[in-house]
C-alpha cells in the first residue's frame, strides 16, 4: 500500500471528522447536531480530557504515579488505538505528501477525544485513518514496537492487543503481516521486558457486508494465519463494531468455526443497543471474555449467567463515558458488576484515541469510588487469570499482585483518596 494514496483521504477525513465528532456544549450524547458558535464549540472540543491528571489535580497525579509502579496486565487493547500521534502524522506525510496546515493542526482533535463524543457513531471516526495505517506489513512491525515501549513506560508487562485482519486479507498479506508481528514482539521482550500478544477480530458491519464466499474465504485464511502464529503471536479471536446494527448471534457460524479449532474468544457486547448480546455472546460465540459489558446491570439474569460461566469482564471506564454509553464516569457499572461477584478486568481500550493509560483507568476508578484500594489486588489478579496467554508470565505479573496486595501500598492510595475527598 502506498500512502500518497491514504493522504488525499486523510485530508478530507481530519476536516470531515473533525466537523463530525464535535462535542455538544454540555457533553451530552445526542445524533441531533448541536447549534452553538464555532468558537464556543472548538472551546469545549479542544480542552484536555477532563479526567486527564494535570497539577491541577494532584491527587490524580500521585494515584497515576502509584498505578505506574506496578506491573500490569491489559486485556483490552487496540493497536489502531494506542498509536503515537507523531506516528500517525509522520505517516500520513510519506512519500513527501503534506497535510495542509489546517488538517495538521487539527489531526489531534480528528483522532482523540477530551470530552464525550457527539454521538456514540461519532466515537468510531478516528479509525476511518487509524485502520488504514495499521494494514501495511511493511510498518505494522514498528508500530507494535512503538506501543510496547508507551505500555511499558506505564509499567504494563503483558498486553493482548485487538487487530484486524480485514485490510490485510484483502491485500493477500495476512501471513506477511502476521510475521512482521511476531519479529515486533520477539524484539518487544527484548528491547522493554514486555510481552505482547494478538488477539484477531471481525469488524461487524463489514464482515457482515461481505458476499457468502468472500465470509467463508476470510475465515479459512484467517484461521490458517492464527494456526500458524498460534501461542506465538495469535492467542485468540474477538468481535467488535456497532452490535446494535449486528448483534453477536449473525456471526455464530464464524466463531464456531473458531471455537472448534480450540482458540479462545472474546467479545465486545452489551456496551450498547441491549444486554441481551451478551447472552448471545456467551451462549451463541463461546465468549469467555466480555469486553464493556455495561448493560449487564439492566438484567440480573445477565449477571447470573456471566457468574456462573465464570466469564471475565473487560472494563472500559474512559472509553465508555467518551463513547456516552456511560452518562456520568461516577455512575460506570464496574462498580455493579464486581459486586455482583463477577471477575472484572481494568482495561485501557485505546490510549491515542481516549487520551489515557492503564494506570489512569485504575486512577480515575479510585478517584471516582468505582473502586476501593482493598479491591485493587482482585483486579490485578482476575487479570492475570483471565489472560489467553497466562503462560508466559513468570514472575512479573505475579509481584505485581504482590505489590497491589501489600498493606503500605492499600494505605498509600487510601489516604490519597481520603486527602482529595473522594472516598
Amino acid at each position: 500500500m502506498s500512502y500518497s494514496r491514504i493522504i488525499p483521504m486523510a485530508e478530507h477525513f481530519v476536516n470531515e471528522i473533525c466537523e463530525f465528532q464535535r462535542p455538544h456544549r454540555n457533553g451530552a450524547i445526542s445524533a441531533q447536531t448541536n447549534h452553538v458558535s464555532d468558537s464556543e464549540d472548538l472551546a469545549v472540543f479542544e480542552q484536555a480530557n477532563l479526567f486527564e491528571p494535570t497539577r491541577e489535580r494532584p491527587a490524580l497525579l500521585e494515584l497515576e504515579s502509584e498505578f505506574r509502579a506496578l506491573p500490569k496486565v491489559d486485556l483490552h487493547a487496540h493497536l489502531s488505538g494506542c498509536l503515537r500521534i507523531s506516528t500517525v502524522r509522520e505517516l500520513l506525510a510519506y512519500e513527501g505528501e503534506k497535510l495542509s496546515s489546517n488538517a495538521a493542526s487539527n489531526l489531534r482533535n480528528a483522532l482523540s477525544f477530551g470530552v464525550p463524543a457527539r454521538s456514540y457513531a461519532a466515537s468510531f471516526s478516528p479509525w476511518r485513518i487509524l485502520n488504514k495505517i495499521t494494514a501495511d506489513p511493511r510498518i505494522i512491525g514498528r508500530l507494535v514496537l512503538e506501543v510496547a515501549e508507551d505500555f511499558s513506560k506505564d509499567g504494563v508487562v503483558y498486553s493482548e492487543l485487538r487487530m484486524s485482519a480485514r485490510l490485510p486479507i484483502l491485500n493477500g498479506e495476512l501471513n506477511k503481516y502476521l510475521k512482521e508481528v511476531e519479529r515486533a514482539i520477539i524484539e518487544a521482550r527484548r528491547l522493554y521486558n514486555i510481552d505482547l500478544r494478538v488477539i484477531l477480530g471481525l469488524t461487524r458491519h463489514i464482515f457482515r457486508q461481505l458476499p457468502p464466499e468472500a465470509k467463508s474465504t476470510s475465515i479459512d485464511r484467517m484461521l490458517e494465519a492464527a494456526e500458524r502464529y498460534r501461542g506465538t503471536t495469535v492467542v485468540g479471536f474477538d468481535l467488535w463494531g456497532d452490535e446494535t446494527r449486528c448483534p453477536p448471534r449473525l456471526f455464530a457460524s464464524a466463531f464456531q468455526q473458531f471455537h472448534e479449532a480450540g482458540f479462545p474468544i472474546t467479545i465486545h457486547a452489551g456496551e450498547s443497543g441491549s444486554c441481551c448480546f451478551i447472552r448471545e455472546a456467551i451462549e451463541m460465540l463461546h465468549a469467555q471474555r466480555i469486553g464493556h459489558a455495561t448493560l449487564a446491570v439492566e438484567d440480573s439474569e445477565i449477571l447470573a449467567l456471566i457468574k456462573e460461566r465464570g466469564i471475565l469482564v473487560e472494563a472500559c471506564i474512559t472509553s465508555n463515558w467518551i463513547t456516552g454509553v456511560v452518562g456520568e464516569i461516577e455512575n460506570h457499572p464496574i462498580k455493579q458488576i464486581l459486586a455482583s461477584g463477577i471477575s472484572v478486568a481494568v482495561c485501557s481500550d485505546d490510549t491515542l484515541v481516549y487520551r489515557t493509560t492503564l494506570s489512569q483507568e485504575f486512577a480515575k476508578a479510585i478517584w471516582f469510588g468505582l473502586l476501593q484500594p482493598e479491591d485493587i489486588p482482585k483486579i490485578f489478579r482476575n487479570s492475570a487469570e483471565g489472560a489467553f496467554g497466562s503462560h508466559l508470565f513468570g514472575d512479573r505479573v505475579a509481584k505485581g499482585i504482590q505489590a497491589a496486595s501489600d498493606d503500605d501500598f492499600i494505605e498509600r492510595v487510601r489516604k490519597i483518596a481520603e486527602q482529595a475527598h473522594i472516598t
